[in-house]
């Protein structure tokens, strides 16, 4: 199929790309620890936002996705846990069904923000990562790379250019928006997130691939594949197929997290 790459590659396209980075730089200290993409206002609300790639000195050690550089997009001026505790979230988060239950959604979000995403925030308070502004040079660093963009946060909070220069010459890319009724088709190098039949209906009738979290028992749709991670505990990186916005790929997958029994 046209969206498939053999697992092989990914995981050995992450291997050659830090030993450019290594060569570039001259040594693993001397590579940055984490890249800022971007600090400003979110697309969503105006809050002030900033996306962070991390992974990229080593593996990731994300068991789900495999080695990935993980891009999180988080409040500048609060850590996200304090953030969902507020209602703020919305600046990263739209509005996204599974947002905190202070913002009006469901709090039915897998990830803990008081863990990666809040370590990452502080991490970026201290001035730790290298920020990177012009967007050849962030074309050239992410070069060959396996990407995924929003290991917390929807990609819409932030300017489609950004990724546009990161996603340019990377190998292989995931990425998911709740925000795809409102973006126009150069956004659909994302997956659509959806919910229900109405969202998956409406997303592949306008071009979008898809991503559609069920219940426990629900029914898989005709032209649906279940994720292999959650399914058979394969990850992103040894999978076959890619959560790149490609139409051909429609995935589901049973609600999963801590918070899992929010979800309706």
């Amino acid at each position: 199929m046209a969206d498939m790459i053999p697992a092989t590659q990914k995981n050995r396209a992450m291997d050659k790309w830090r030993a450019g980075l290594r060569a570039r730089f001259g040594t693993v200290k001397a590579m940055p620890l984490g890249i800022v993409l971007y600090e400003g206002p979110s697309m969503l609300d105006g809050a002030p936002i900033v996306a962070i790639a991390t992974g990229i000195r080593s593996r990731s050690g994300n068991v789900k996705t495999g080695d990935m550089v993980q891009v999180f997009i988080l409040r500048q001026d609060m850590s996200p846990n304090e953030a969902q505790q507020k209602g703020t979230d919305g600046a990263v988060c739209g509005d996204c069904p599974h947002r905190s239950k202070a913002a009006g959604g469901s709090g039915a979000c897998y990830v803990v923000t008081f863990q990666g995403p809040r370590s990452v925030w502080a991490t970026w308070k201290r001035g730790r990562y290298a920020k990177v502004t012009s967007p050849a040079l962030v074309s050239a660093l992410f070069a060959g790379s396996v990407v995924r963009f929003g290991a917390y946060g929807d990609p819409a909070a932030v300017p489609l250019s950004v990724w546009q220069a990161v996603n340019r010459y990377t190998h292989a890319h995931t990425g998911y928006t709740h925000q795809w009724r409102k973006l126009g088709a150069a956004w659909q190098f994302l997956h659509a997130s959806c919910d229900n039949a109405t969202d998956y209906s409406d997303a592949t009738g306008t071009g979008w691939g898809t991503f559609r979290v069920r219940t426990i028992g629900a029914p898989v749709f005709e032209g649906e594949r279940e994720c292999a991670a959650e399914e058979r505990g394969i990850a992103c990186t040894s999978c076959p197929f890619k959560c790149d916005g490609s139409t051909s790929n429609r995935t589901t997958i049973v609600v999963h997290g801590a918070n899992a029994g929010a979800f309706a």
